[in-house]
């Protein structure tokens, strides 16, 4: 069984009404290449499941980046 079976199976066992499941933004192509817990997630779960996407890679068109303590304007 795979990690995301894994999880699947243990929120169906709690009786979650979410789960919440991070991203490293390895791309589509790199991700299919090398799986994804979290796109398998998406397939197996029973409950809603919500990807937050890794922060260091999410970068606004106005220049603007998101890091842990808020939005911070790049210089």
């Amino acid at each position: 069984r795979s990690a995301a079976d894994e999880i699947a199976s243990a929120a169906t066992d709690i009786g979650a009404d979410l789960s919440v499941c991070g991203t490293r933004g390895l791309g589509a192509l790199t991700g299919m290449i090398l799986g994804s817990v979290t796109q398998r997630l998406l397939k197996v779960a029973r409950c809603p499941v919500v990807v937050v996407p890794d922060v260091r890679a999410t970068v606004q068109a106005d220049g603007a980046s998101v890091r842990s303590g808020g939005w911070r304007r790049r210089t």
